[in-house]
């Protein structure tokens, strides 16, 4: 899964993502507004919740703005990649597909012939 994947799987979750990373937030008008990143309370950053826009956020006090994935990478002062493996592990996403174990293959005998014998 793919960073821009990753991100619209996050915007069908941006109610609860923008609660859990910016808890002093307040929903209003279909939009949660803190006062920025570090998430105290005001109304300079806004997260859109629903529609074809949610997850993008931006930050009208110092101009940062992104998808809900850069958001995350934001208040948690992570790498992309980080962010990444933080927001798989929140909503429970894996990347690798349990090994199955190697199926044990038995060989048949050989049928125990006997050689003709001349009559």
């Amino acid at each position: 899964m793919n960073s821009h994947e990753l991100a619209q799987r996050m915007a069908i979750e941006a109610t609860s993502i923008a609660e859990y990373l910016l808890p002093s937030g307040k929903r209003k008008f279909g939009e949660w507004k803190c006062a920025g990143t570090s998430g105290e309370p005001g109304q300079s950053l806004s997260v859109r919740l629903s529609g074809p826009k949610a997850g993008v956020w931006s930050d009208f006090a110092t101009g940062a703005k992104g998808d809900i994935l850069d958001l995350w990478a934001a208040v948690r002062g992570l790498s992309i990649s980080q962010a990444m493996a933080e927001a798989k592990q929140y909503l429970n996403i894996r990347d690798t597909v349990p090994e199955r174990g190697q199926k044990a293959f038995n060989r048949s005998t050989k049928p125990q012939c006997q050689v003709a014998k001349a009559g």
